[in-house]
C-alpha cells in the first residue's frame, strides 16, 4: 500500500503550511556565478555493450578474458550496470576489476586538453574509476583528494589554487562538505560517472560553484549512450532522488529517454 495526495490535496497541503514556510536560495541573496551543465555522450563499444546488456538482462556475463560477472539481486543490478558505463565493473567477491573500455577516459582526455591548462575537478564514482584516472592521466599529476590525510588536504588546495594541481578528483561523499577555496582557481566540474544522489551531487557541484566564484561555472557530465547513465541524469534532472523517483526514472531508460529530454549539449 501506499498514499500519495491528489493534486487538489497538494494544493491544500500548501496553502495550510505557506504562512510557517519560507524557503532560501542564495542566488537570492548572493552574487552567484553563471551554471552551464553538459552532457558529454559517448558510445560504449560493441563488446562492452553486449556484456552490459547481458547483466542487465540476465544479471550474468562472461568477459573476454574468460571471468565472470554476476550479479545475485535486481537491486544490484544497477550499480554494476553503472561500472560497465564507467568501464571498469568489479568482478564478484572481489576488489579486482577489469577494464572494458575507455570509452569515458578518452572522453576526459578531450576536456582536459580543451581546458588548456585550467584545473579540473572530477568527481568519481567507484574506487576503480580513481585508479584508472590517476593511471591515464600521470602527465596531469592529479591528486585524489579523496585518499589525501585530513592534514594535507590544506597543502593541496593552496597547490590548486597556485596552478600546481590540473586535475583534482574526489569522491563526492568525501568531498561534498568542509572543502572550500577551490572556486578560487577552477571553474570546471567533471563527472566521470554520476550517482542517484542528488544531495551529493549539488555537494560536490557547490565546490567551484559558490560565492567568490568569478567566473561561469561549467559543469560537464560524461554519459554513456543509451544506458542507465541516462536514467541517473534523469532523476537528478527531476530533481529527486527518493525511492519512486529512482523507479520512474528507471521505467523512463526502459522506455528510451531521449537525449532532448536530458537538454543535451555538446561539449
Amino acid at each position: 500500500w501506499s498514499y500519495s495526495p491528489t493534486d487538489v490535496g497538494k494544493q491544500r497541503i500548501e496553502e495550510l503550511i505557506s504562512d510557517i514556510t519560507k524557503k532560501m536560495d542564495a542566488r537570492d541573496y548572493l552574487d552567484m556565478p553563471a551554471v552551464q551543465v553538459t552532457n558529454l555522450l559517448v558510445d560504449m563499444p560493441p563488446k562492452a555493450r553486449k556484456w552490459y546488456e547481458d547483466v542487465e538482462r540476465d544479471m550474468f556475463t562472461q568477459l573476454e578474458s574468460g571471468k565472470e560477472i554476476e550479479v545475485f539481486s535486481r537491486s544490484s543490478v544497477s550499480n554494476k550496470c553503472l561500472q560497465f558505463c564507467n568501464g571498469s565493473p568489479y568482478l564478484p567477491d572481489s576488489t579486482e576489476f577489469e577494464a572494458v573500455h575507455d570509452a569515458k577516459l578518452d572522453a576526459l582526455e578531450d576536456v582536459l586538453e580543451e581546458a588548456a591548462g585550467q584545473p579540473v575537478l572530477c568527481s568519481y564514482t567507484f574506487k576503480s574509476d580513481a585508479a584508472r584516472i590517476m593511471q591515464r592521466f600521470k602527465k596531469f599529476k592529479p591528486v585524489n583528494l579523496t585518499t589525501v590525510a585530513s592534514k594535507d588536504t590544506e597543502k593541496v588546495i593552496n597547490d590548486w589554487n597556485a596552478g600546481k594541481i590540473k586535475l583534482l578528483i574526489g569522491h563526492p561523499a568525501s568531498m561534498g562538505h568542509g572543502i572550500d577555496g577551490l572556486q578560487e582557481s577552477g571553474n570546471i566540474v567533471v563527472w566521470f560517472g554520476l550517482n542517484w544522489s542528488l544531495e551529493l551531487y549539488e555537494q560536490m557541484n557547490g565546490r567551484i560553484e559558490r560565492q567568490g566564484q568569478t567566473r561561469p561555472v561549467s559543469i560537464i557530465r560524461i554519459l554513456c549512450r543509451d544506458t542507465i547513465d541516462l536514467a541517473v541524469a534523469d532523476a537528478i534532472e527531476r530533481k529527486t532522488d527518493d525511492q519512486e523517483g529512482l523507479k520512474s526514472a528507471l521505467q523512463r531508460y526502459r522506455d528510451g529517454i531521449t537525449t532532448n529530454e536530458l537538454d543535451v549539449n555538446f561539449f
